[in-house]
């Protein structure tokens, strides 16, 4: 004879795994609109910065690895630039506002691949006004949604919806989480990691295995790594797809929103079905399944978090 306990218990305990499987899906975005799955690579976004001849590997082991500060180069006057790098920073939000620029901005150094500078293609003045522009934007999305939404995108995934689509996607596939400061209005911005966890961008993870039933690798472990290993792991994951591509030392600036991404990873079902007793998991259970167990996918009601420009 069954035990019906015992079978509504684990019919109970799959029907959750179901209900938080489908909530986890719900909060992560997978939309074109969402710059962790399609990030304008090209456009002239004010909160968005390209970087220009950097190499992913120093910056991750200088940056990451010896938590050391970047500050900001202009392209010399010399310098001569592709038309798919020019950038020309929005002024309207300064047109009545004197910028002044640091003349640390103007500073070159020898090696530029082994140093602490960041190389960009804008004017020392366009420079400066974009990065304060950033500055702002961030400070007050943290003071209003207590989260950090600045990070410095390392390498990018290159890929079609389709294999008629002539159109590039680009998504991010290493994003340091980075925070933007400067000792006074005069002094020039310093770049330094956040002491948070390196998670795998796990928008771009998620529209991969639903759009292209591709499995992309997850990030390593630990911290003794380069991105050019990561790469080559992706690389190989993607290689039998036409036209879709690695490019290693793509590097951008900007801002992206992890909110949801706390939400999924407390929603871990093993988190819940581990410990099926407990009351915590018993009021989980009850609002996304019902109060008995029908095994249905259904749920009662829908988590969410609100969305962020």
């Amino acid at each position: 004879m069954t035990d019906s306990s015992n079978f509504q218990a684990t019919t109970t305990s799959e029907s959750l795994e179901e209900a938080l499987g489908l909530q986890r899906r719900l909060l992560l975005d997978i939309g074109k609109r969402n710059p962790l799955t399609n990030t304008p690579v090209f456009k002239n976004r004010r909160n968005q910065l390209r970087i220009s001849d950097e190499l992913s590997d120093a910056v991750f082991s200088l940056l990451y690895q010896d938590d050391k500060s970047f500050s900001f180069l202009p392209r010399s006057s010399e310098a001569r630039v592709q038309d798919d790098e020019l950038e020309v920073s929005s002024t309207e939000e300064f047109d009545h506002e004197e910028i002044y620029v640091p003349d640390a901005l103007t500073e070159a150094t020898e090696d530029v691949h082994l140093d602490t500078k960041l190389q960009t293609v804008l004017t020392p003045a366009e420079l400066q006004k974009k990065l304060l522009y950033i500055y702002r934007e961030v400070r007050s999305i943290e003071e209003e949604q207590g989260t950090n939404v600045l990070f410095l995108a390392l390498g990018f995934l290159r890929y079609y919806e389709s294999e008629s689509s002539d159109l590039e996607r680009y998504a991010p596939l290493l994003l340091l989480p980075v925070d933007l400061s400067r000792s006074g209005s005069r002094s020039e911005f310093k770049l330094k990691i956040r002491e948070e966890d390196l998670d795998s961008n796990r928008s771009l993870l998620m529209m991969c295995a639903e759009d292209h039933s591709l499995t992309l690798p997850e990030l390593p472990e630990g911290v003794d790594w380069s991105p050019s290993t990561y790469f080559a792991e992706v690389r190989s994951a993607i290689s039998h797809m036409p036209r879709w591509e690695v490019q290693d030392n793509r590097i951008i600036l900007s801002l992206f929103s992890f909110g949801k991404f706390l939400m999924y990873r407390d929603l871990d079902a093993s988190t819940f079905t581990e410990t099926t007793d407990s009351p915590g998991t018993r009021l989980v259970e009850s609002l996304l399944v019902g109060g008995n167990a029908s095994g249905s996918t259904m749920t009662n009601v829908s988590i969410s978090a609100p969305d962020q420009d």
